[in-house]
């Protein structure tokens, strides 16, 4: 035993590690044969083999072998904090090898990986290079891994084709429209100024109140047109009482109706929540109610009716007006566009809204004859959840 400790010894000292002190303690029976140095002798005789509890309130870890045929039981402890600085000691002399190594590890993978990524960047350039109008699809790609990306751009490719081909014509179409009621203010205003006749003064202030209403009112249309396609991008649809939106809705409108003394009546339920985009649902309802109530002659009646329809919930805006050709319907969700021989002013965009405005929500519009005689019959539903 004595050897076993001096080899012991002799080998940290050779290797240059620090030699943590140690107890060794041999047991004949039950009788302590030897202990080394730091051995407490109080210690008891082992029971089992292999790792036990530690000694000292747990600053030992001991490990135990045990000879049934002579009875002979050895015991080895060694501080805790020792354990882990021996280890800490032989992990310096393993990474020397492995920091050694690491260059020649991490070229040949750096190579790789910039070998492989080399059509990643190569269709980076070909994005980089085009210019702002240019939005064509990228070609294909000969490789199955970028095969999806390539696909996914050019998806967005057309989505941004067409959003600016959609842009560019509200533009020109905003432009052409708008051009009607500026050259009215124009006219008036040098009426005004060249003329000094009463008469003429008086009929050119009133041309160029008129204007300016129906500039105010396109504009007015065509900013709700571009909030509602806006809106597109926006936040995803939350449930909201649409049968308070449409009273509230329909007191704002009150005063346009009393002012052409028509009445609407409303036959809602009290409450009616539906999961919707409240500023598309908005523009829908108070498009629908200006249409109705600007077209229908004075004293008529508008009904708004909120119900469940077998296909879903049901929206219906009936009014006593012109009403709309069966062969015209399809062309009224037009912008700009505005039936032949119309008396009343307009900018062409309301119905154009509503379509947008359902869309938004999944609903669709459909365009009837009021069953109870003349007039027009709007009804927009919204599927079943």
């Amino acid at each position: 035993v004595h050897d076993i400790e001096a080899v012991r010894n002799a080998l940290f000292d050779e290797l240059g590690f620090y030699r943590p002190p140690w107890q060794l303690q041999v047991w004949s029976g039950a009788e302590l044969v030897y202990g080394s140095t730091a051995a407490d002798a109080t210690v008891a005789r082992p029971a089992v083999p292999g790792r036990v509890a530690s000694l000292a309130a747990g600053e030992w870890a001991s490990w135990v072998a045990m000879d049934a045929e002579s009875g002979v039981t050895v015991r080895i402890a060694q501080p805790v904090v020792i354990v882990w600085a021996f280890a800490l000691s032989a992990a310096d002399q393993q990474l020397a090898p492995l920091l050694f190594c690491l260059p020649f590890l991490l070229i040949p993978a750096w190579f790789i990986v910039r070998h492989g990524l080399r059509p990643v960047t190569e269709m980076a350039a070909q994005v980089e290079m085009r210019s702002d109008d240019y939005l064509a699809a990228l070609p294909p790609s000969p490789f199955r891994e970028l095969s999806p990306m390539v696909e996914s751009v050019n998806r967005l490719m057309q989505r941004l084709r067409l959003r600016l081909a959609r842009e560019q014509e509200f533009l020109a179409d905003a432009a052409h429209q708008l051009k009607t009621p500026m050259a009215v203010i124009q006219a008036n205003a040098e009426l005004m100024s060249e003329s000094q006749e009463p008469a003429v003064l008086a009929r050119a202030r009133q041309g160029l109140r008129e204007g300016v209403a129906d500039a105010d009112h396109l504009t007015q249309q065509l900013l709700t047109l571009a909030r509602s396609s806006a809106e597109s991008q926006g936040p995803a649809p939350a449930p909201w009482d649409l049968a308070e939106l449409l009273r509230r809705r329909l007191a704002m409108a009150a005063s346009l109706a009393l002012h052409r003394d028509v009445q609407i009546e409303l036959e809602a339920p009290e409450t009616c929540e539906v999961r919707l985009h409240l500023v598309s649902s908005t523009f829908l309802i108070d498009n629908l109610v200006d249409n109705a109530a600007k077209y229908s002659p004075d004293g008529a009646t508008v009904r708004v009716r909120l119900h469940h329809g077998e296909a879903g919930l049901q929206l219906d805006v009936i009014d006593q007006g012109p009403g709309i050709a069966p062969e015209q319907r399809a062309r009224v969700f037009e912008r700009f566009y505005r039936l032949p021989g119309q008396d009343q002013s307009g900018s062409g965009l309301g119905l154009a809204i509503v379509e947008r405005a359902a869309a938004r929500d999944a609903a669709r519009v459909q365009l009837l004859d009021n069953p109870q005689g003349r007039g027009l019959w709007v009804s927009v539903c919204w599927p079943r959840a």
